[in-house]
């Protein structure tokens, strides 16, 4: 709040000097004893009989001055080699943070504008696949996109979250493959059922890798997951279903959401087609 009013103010001043206000931009200082904001305005811009920094932001601190400094300043400082150092005084500070604790969640929110509708922004996060655990880097994205996802709706701008997720491919192959061998009844709880999927990728995995009869096997099943094959689509089905409940904990946890989970396997034949298109065509 207050490093917008300090620019919508000295931007004031700036124009009352003809100083470009284009430059203008509100930080915090390094250091505690340099002020609450700083900006280096005078450093950006040049003018005529203005030899150095110091100089003109010596003058831009004087005009501001007698102008009348706004009621929440306690003081403005010119220090080398031209910054202007602002402090805001502490009673400002109460005050705004009584406007924090008043409005929680709806502080800082950006005002929807009638009659001009924004368009919306798709942010694609998350993107765990199916029948695998989660891993830090799923957590690491998660946090990234819905970090940007808040901060566009926090600026009035309508967000769909979306999440595409690998649900086909030899991964789930290879997972389902050791589920078949091991003839083991599925788990009754949720958390003993997504341990016996991350083992069955592991000994699926290891036997791909490591004997060749069993690539084979799991280079059908995968065709088979992708052609629909009702021997193979229930259990891909259930398996599939355990992850994503798996998943929607996680997601509940860490506070995020989404408007539309996509799946490859909704994808994979139009992908398909789309290629075969273009080889036709030499590319």
């Amino acid at each position: 709040m207050f490093a917008s009013q300090i620019k919508k103010d000295l931007a004031k001043v700036l124009q009352n000097l003809h100083l470009p206000v284009s430059k203008l931009t509100i930080s915090h200082p390094d250091r505690l004893e340099h002020g609450d904001y700083t900006t280096n305005i005078a450093l950006q811009v040049k003018r005529q009989n203005q030899p150095t920094p110091w100089d003109l932001a010596g003058q831009i601190i004087k005009a501001w001055r007698s102008s009348g400094l706004p009621a929440y300043l306690a003081k403005i400082k010119v220090a080398k080699p031209g910054f202007i150092n602002i402090w805001v005084k502490n009673e400002a500070f109460v005050k705004e943070l009584s406007r924090v604790i008043e409005k929680n969640d709806k502080y800082g929110l950006a005002k929807k504008q009638k009659g001009s509708p924004s368009r919306p922004v798709v942010i694609e996060f998350a993107h765990p696949n199916t029948h695998k655990q989660f891993h830090i880097g799923h957590l690491r994205n998660i946090c990234l996109g819905e970090s940007v996802s808040r901060i566009l709706a926090a600026a009035g701008r309508p967000v769909i979250r979306v999440n595409y997720q690998g649900d086909v491919g030899l991964h789930v192959a290879k997972c389902l493959w050791a589920v078949l061998k091991s003839r083991r009844q599925a788990p009754s709880t949720l958390p003993e059922k997504i341990k016996y999927l991350a083992k069955a990728y592991i000994n699926g995995n290891q036997a791909y890798e490591q004997d060749p009869k069993a690539q084979i096997e799991i280079q059908k099943l995968n065709r088979q997951i992708y052609a629909h094959d009702p021997a193979v689509t229930a259990l891909w089905q259930k398996t599939k279903k355990w992850s994503l409940k798996y998943f929607d904990q996680i997601y509940h946890r860490l506070g995020t959401k989404f408007d539309r989970l996509y799946f490859e396997s909704e994808v994979a034949d139009k992908g398909k087609e789309i290629v075969e298109k273009w080889l036709k065509k030499g590319v």
